[in-house]
């Protein structure tokens, strides 16, 4: 990276993370990661109605980017989908609820997370064996944060200390003497956690704070502030990229055991003497020893249990309610009203069979009934990992060719008959019209996720789709 620009984001983000007591760990953008191969999960347990416990549903909402970002390059929380796979089956199934309480954050025994062998391992000569010295304490990655901070660190002035499921950040930490460090940690679970049971997964020095940096040393006695760039030559090679400028030299070794990884490498800042300044060192292990993944929560939903279906169509068409084959429905609607009416979900071939989704995930779908098909897709606004059929619809996609026939109806009696002179006729409609198709688009002006989108066959005025979204503003 440039460093004159290195300076800037390095300046914006201390300003805007470090020492900020309004900061929260959940609260940031968020992009994706790959986690470790882990199984679904194949026990369920009752949602808790109970106040103190630090998973008690909120019904809180993420926003996911499907695009990987460098993780030396983010300060933010990331929230991941995981990567697309075929499915060789789409049928999907739930488990039955098992009668027992939620689990409490602050009982260590139903968190069996802690990596073994990480409280006293020895400094090894491989980079990618991950150890680092912090003071005179040495450490390896993956471990989990209530292990790093039983030595003394402690996580910065953050309001928010609870991380979404499958998810990472850059958070700051302090020790008693002044010392700081940045950390990466990731929560490998479907579920939201406390960050203490979360795991470090790479440490991050910077040189604009090289002052308050602890003493760091790497593999083969490579010493922050001490050792020079042909040392760390000797000592591990020629690295695989080198980026040299007026300011210093930042070089990067890349696993060549995790080739598929963006996030497995170590990276070191040289100043113009050639010093070295800063350490960077990312882990994205396969696999993490001692791992669980916390049950499938197949108690009913906060909006499973408050929902009622609407007693008539009505005339707002951004009310998100419709008549489907006799049945009226109202989005946000559970997929599982659309369930117990007779249709039959399946994942598209672009989501990954979990078994569930994950807390702040979503996936593609189909609802299929009498050979008619629907595309959707289904959200988890809560804070556990759910079945499928548990999950919110905020939006549908009606196209005429998938359910030509059906009894179909929205707000001011508009089908997908209706022609384009009906449409044009909407107050308040936006269009956008192409050389064979027309598109409309109706909005709240209060609220984007409010909208009625039309799109329009120009040679015969017919209709060739719908889609309607509906999603209250504070989800």
């Amino acid at each position: 990276m440039n460093k004159k620009i290195a300076v800037i984001l390095a300046v914006l983000l201390t300003v805007s993370l470090a020492g900020c007591g309004s900061s929260s760990i959940g609260d940031t953008s968020t992009a994706s990661r790959r986690g470790p191969a882990v199984s679904s999960a194949e026990e369920s347990v009752d949602e808790t109605s109970s106040e103190d416990s630090l998973f008690a549903s909120q019904e809180e909402t993420t926003s996911s980017e499907d695009e990987a970002s460098s993780q030396e390059e983010s300060s933010e929380t990331t929230s991941s989908k995981d990567e697309s796979s075929k499915n060789e089956s789409s049928q999907t199934t739930s488990s039955a609820p098992v009668s027992v309480d939620e689990p409490k954050m602050e009982d260590d025994s139903l968190y069996p997370v802690t990596v073994k062998s990480t409280q006293n391992p020895s400094m090894s000569d491989k980079i990618f064996d991950h150890t680092i010295k912090i003071g005179d304490k040495v450490y390896k990655t993956p471990l989990t944060v209530k292990d790093f901070e039983s030595n003394g660190w402690k996580l910065d002035n953050y309001s928010d200390t609870t991380m979404k499921g499958n998810s990472y950040a850059l958070l700051y930490f302090n020790d008693k003497d002044g010392h700081q460090l940045s950390a990466y940690v990731t929560n490998y679970t479907h579920r939201k956690m406390d960050y203490k049971y979360c795991y470090i997964t790479g440490f991050r020095s910077s040189s604009y704070n090289l002052d308050k940096a602890p003493s760091l040393e790497l593999a083969k006695g490579i010493k922050l502030n001490s050792s020079k760039l042909d040392d760390v030559k000797t000592a591990y090679g020629e690295p695989d990229e080198y980026d040299k400028d007026s300011d210093g030299t930042t070089v990067k070794y890349k696993n060549p055991d995790n080739e598929d990884s963006y996030y497995d490498y170590l990276e070191l800042e040289f100043n113009s003497d050639g010093l070295l300044t800063a350490i960077n060192d990312s882990n994205d292990p396969k696999e993490v020893d001692g791992f669980v993944e916390p049950p499938i929560n197949s108690a009913d939903t906060a909006l499973m249990k408050k929902y009622v279906a609407p007693t008539e169509v009505g005339d707002d068409l951004l009310s998100g309610t419709f008549l489907l084959d006799a049945s009226l429905y109202q989005l946000p609607c559970p997929l599982k009203e659309f369930v117990d009416d007779g249709w039959k979900f399946e994942l598209s071939d672009n989501s990954a069979d979990l078994g569930f989704i994950g807390s702040g995930d979503y996936v593609y779908g189909k609802l299929k009934k009498y050979g008619y098909e629907l595309s959707i897709t289904v959200f988890n606004d809560t804070d556990f990992a759910i079945p499928y059929e548990h999950g919110t619809i905020y939006q549908m996609n009606f196209s005429a060719s998938s359910v030509k026939d059906i009894d179909l109806k929205f707000p001011t009696g508009i089908t997908l008959s209706t022609k384009k002179d009906e449409i044009d006729k909407i107050e308040n409609i936006s269009k956008d019209e192409m050389s064979s198709l027309t598109f409309y688009e109706l909005k709240d002006a209060s609220n984007s996720y409010n909208f009625a989108k039309f799109t329009v066959v120009n040679e015969d005025g017919s209709l060739q789709s719908m889609e309607i979204g509906r999603r209250p503003k504070d989800n």
